[in-house]
């Protein structure tokens, strides 16, 4: 409860500065969709600089760590949790940014 609020204040006052992001998981066959499937993998982040972003996210009831690193119009992102198994679950994506 008290991440949501916070995620609320912050997506209320968020600049330029800040960043909400979240994952949306598919539900398994036999479940419907519902609000968890959207606020299960939900965070915040700080843009440092143009290029590099650094963050906090939910990640069931644990914490990860989360970064993002811009180049161009792709990005890199990691994704880590913050228990001793960090280089074991590390999670490594890329994507690709349009301005529309």
């Amino acid at each position: 409860m008290f991440l949501t609020m916070a995620l609320a204040f912050v997506a209320m006052v968020s600049s330029a500065q800040f960043m909400v992001v979240t994952t949306v998981t598919q539900p398994a066959d036999s479940a419907e969709w519902g609000v968890s499937n959207i606020t299960d993998n939900m965070g915040i982040g700080y843009q440092f600089n143009d290029k590099m972003t650094l963050g906090v996210v939910r990640n069931g009831d644990a914490m990860d760590l989360w970064g993002r690193y811009q180049m161009k119009l792709v990005y890199l992102t990691v994704q880590a949790p913050t228990d001793s198994t960090m280089t074991d679950n590390l999670n490594i994506g890329i994507g690709y940014s349009l301005s529309v």
